[in-house]
């Protein structure tokens, strides 16, 4: 499965911090990997689909929040 291309990873860590957590609480929220979540915040990498799926869930946003507004 291929990651999402076009993910913003700004719009991850702003989530984050608007629902109060770290990285590590979200990871533990979401059952994703610490390393996973540091890397796409980072932009070193995008997530699959299936984990960004879990962390519009975990974080209640829809998932097309983490991808640039179309203008």
């Amino acid at each position: 499965m291929a990651a999402v291309n076009g993910f913003d990873p700004q719009r991850l860590r702003q989530a984050r911090i608007d629902a109060g957590l770290t990285q590590s609480d979200l990871s533990l929220a979401s059952g994703i990997a610490l390393r996973n979540i540091t890397r796409w915040e980072h932009g070193r990498s995008e997530p699959r689909a299936k984990w960004l799926i879990r962390l519009a869930k975990t974080l209640e946003k829809p998932p097309d929040f983490f991808f640039p507004e179309v203008r």
